[in-house]
């Protein structure tokens, strides 16, 4: 007898020979050799239940545990399905007779149970059924998965909150592996890359993009996954399905795997198409307007609200001998250590034109100045100022002014 009671209690033990001819036989073996030897049951450390027509005729300690019941009786000749939640009854009956009528251990199944403290308990249970002194009965053998459960749900309604969110904002949101491998990416992928989520997935981070733009973003990811640094505000550009070409913006960190290595990279990515597109005009603008102010045969520079020199052509170069940019106006145009007593900048800082006549002491010519204010995006604004030399009219044709008149 005591072979059969630790030969019980090593099946037992392995729950995945649960079923197995062996262990039928030395089931009913112990239960035909007398009550006193089911206390080997509470060696065990998962829940063990012996049910004849569905009552609990044995229950070890730790299944007691799990119902919430430090004593025998309290679930002793009781129904199994008196303690089952009231929604899963019907399918735990189910479970039992297919047991019973099947003669083979069944597949896992969880089920809740009231304990009878009040409170609840899931349980992951196997059932096997076997003859007890010539009826059929079901050993269950289970354990508490509450917390797995509470944590599989938690995980659940984490993911819903993460796709909820992906899916509400405009970027998309996509995690490659260690090979830059898409192994996800948010639904907004469809509108940004014209393919669906699930066709991204499996794909190089860096297909969507020309050659010469692939070798360089290649270059950067790589780089900086040896680093383990994030990449921050890369701007790469890319082809859609149809071969429309945008520009994206990604933002992405490092995402360590459970050896310590990098896993892969966890990132965001946004369409900045359009405000690419206003930039590069802005600078083929601001160029085609260097060329204009260059070609321009009179002196002229701008100066910022501060008064200071941010730009001069050519022939202000010429004339005042250096590219004073960031010199103070005063010094760099008129040789002056203080601010010029004909100074208009306010009228200009305050969106008004000016023009007048000076004598420079820088050269001692007489100019015709023309100040304009101009108004930049982000609501400063910066003065430009021509100097047109009318030096030769003055001497010629009288009418000279000093230095400083207007």
């Amino acid at each position: 007898m005591r072979e059969t009671v630790d030969g019980v209690h090593s099946l037992l033990e392995k729950s995945d020979i649960i079923g197995s001819k062996e262990q039928r036989r030395l089931l009913e073996r112990l239960v035909e050799s007398g009550q006193e030897y089911l206390g080997v049951f509470d060696l065990v450390p998962h829940g063990v239940c012996v049910l004849v027509d569905r009552s609990i005729v044995h229950c070890n300690r730790a299944g007691r545990a799990v119902f919430g019941a430090a004593d025998p009786d309290v679930v002793t000749g009781r129904s199994i399905i008196d303690i089952v939640d009231v929604a899963e009854r019907r399918r735990i009956a189910e479970w039992l007779k297919k047991a019973l009528d099947l003669g083979v251990q069944l597949p896992p199944a969880e089920f809740s149970f009231v304990r009878s403290d009040g409170g609840s308990a899931a349980i992951e249970a196997r059932a096997l059924s076997f003859s007890m002194r010539g009826r059929g009965a079901i050993m269950m053998v289970f354990r508490d998965v509450s917390d797995e459960r509470r944590n599989r749900r938690a995980l659940r309604e984490s993911e819903e909150r993460f796709r909820d969110i992906s899916c509400s904002i405009g970027d998309v949101i996509w995690e490659v592996d260690p090979d830059w491998c898409y192994t996800y990416a948010s639904g907004r992928v469809e509108e940004l890359l014209e393919c669906r989520s699930e066709e991204i997935v499996g794909r190089s981070f860096f297909e969507f993009m020309p050659e010469d733009e692939r070798l360089r973003v290649q270059a950067l990811c790589m780089g900086a996954s040896a680093r383990r640094v994030p990449l921050v505000d890369v701007e790469r550009l890319m082809r859609t399905g149809s071969g429309k070409k945008i520009y994206v913006q990604t933002n992405a960190v490092p995402v360590e795997a459970p050896d310590g290595t990098v896993g892969g990279y966890r990132g965001v990515d946004r369409d900045v198409t359009d405000r690419r597109l206003a930039r590069d005009v802005i600078r083929d603008s601001g160029e085609k307007y260097r060329a204009v102010l260059e070609a321009i045969s009179d002196p002229l520079y701008i100066s910022s609200a501060g008064l200071r020199v941010s730009y001069l052509n050519p022939a202000m170069i010429a004339r005042v001998g250096a590219n004073a940019v960031g010199s103070a106006c005063h010094e760099a145009i008129h040789g002056l250590p203080e601010r010029c007593p004909w100074c208009v900048s306010g009228e200009a800082l305050a969106g008004r034109c000016a023009r007048f006549e000076v004598a420079s002491p820088l050269d001692n010519r007489i100019y015709v100045v023309s100040h304009s204010p101009i108004r930049h995006t982000d609501g400063s604004v910066s003065t430009i100022h021509i100097l047109a030399d009318i030096t030769e009219r003055r001497l010629a044709g009288a009418d000279g002014r000093g230095g400083g008149q207007r």
